[in-house]
This record gives structure tokens, sequence and C-alpha cells, in this order.
């Protein structure tokens, strides 16, 4: 007899290996300790995570999203994943709904709610990826972005997602 186990579809290592489950604040979003806490400028965040090289990524969450939480409860759990994101990336949460100030890449000073209205983030999770190198010239990050991921994606996928953009397709 041969004993065969199988992980679920997406699982990229055992669960026993799970890192902590996060709560959300007191916004109802779920914050990993290790994404940027900044003042959501997002060329200056841009120059940041570039001096280290690394590139930005703004993940646009809500209170309340089943979808959002699902990222935090299984896919940022398994180390694999968020490792690789660590390693290659900063992330900076903006909050669909939320009224802190934030400055796109052109310059322009808005909410989180709005910048997510001009960058047309329709829904939530919606992460997007920002170029590796600053623009030269004023632009809007919505058409700055490299890559965007829209919903939910299992570990296996989202973890490949970072990855087909840290590679550069």
């Amino acid at each position: 007899l041969v004993a065969v186990a199988f992980l679920p579809c997406g699982a990229l290592s055992d669960n026993s290996k799970s890192l902590p489950v996060i709560e959300p604040n007191d916004e109802g979003l779920y914050v990993q300790p290790w994404f940027q806490e900044t003042f959501k400028d997002i060329r200056e965040d841009m120059e940041d995570a570039a001096s280290e090289g690394k590139q930005l990524v703004i993940l646009f969450e809500q209170k309340g999203c089943p979808y959002c939480k699902e990222i935090h409860h299984v896919n940022l759990r398994v180390p694999e994943v968020s490792d690789y994101i660590k390693t290659h990336f900063h992330v900076v949460q903006m909050n669909l709904w939320g009224d802190k100030e934030a400055i796109d890449l052109d310059g322009e000073v808005l909410t989180e709610k709005t910048l997510g209205r001009k960058w047309r983030v329709q829904f939530t999770p919606t992460i997007v990826f920002l170029p590796a190198n600053v623009p030269d010239k004023p632009v809007s990050g919505r058409l700055a972005q490299v890559w965007t991921l829209l919903g939910y994606w299992k570990p296996f996928h989202f973890k490949h997602s970072f990855q087909y953009v840290r590679e550069k397709g």
C-alpha cells in the first residue's frame, strides 16, 4: 500500500508551519506587521523601495472584505509566500473607503478613497504593482502601474504573480 497525501489546490506548504493569524485593526483592516507605515506619498514610497532594491505594491482593501481576510488568513500565513514578498517588495496598504491623505505619482493630493477611484479600483482586494524605477515625469500611478492583481488568488498563483512582476514577465 502506498499512502498519498494531497495538498489543497493552491497550497505551497504544510499548515503546521503557518504564520500567526492577523486580526483586524480599528479600521477593520488586516495589517501585516511588515507592511510599510508611510505618509502614502507614492513617489516617496517608490524611492524608498528602490533604495532597498525592492518594488512598491499598493494593496487596496476594505473593512468586511472576505477575500481580503482570505489573503491574510491563508496566503500571507504561508512563509514561502510572505518571505518572497518581504524580500522583494514594499507593501503599502490603502483603505478603499479611507480618508487618510495620499499623494499620487503626479503630485495630486487626495484621500485614499479618491485615489482608489482615480486608479479605477472597483473592488477589493486589488493589488497594484508599480515599476521598479520612479517615472521621470509626473504621471498618475494608474498609468504607471506594471501589473494589477484583481480579487483573491490562491497562494500558489498569488506568489507567482509577485514573481512574474519581479522577473519582468
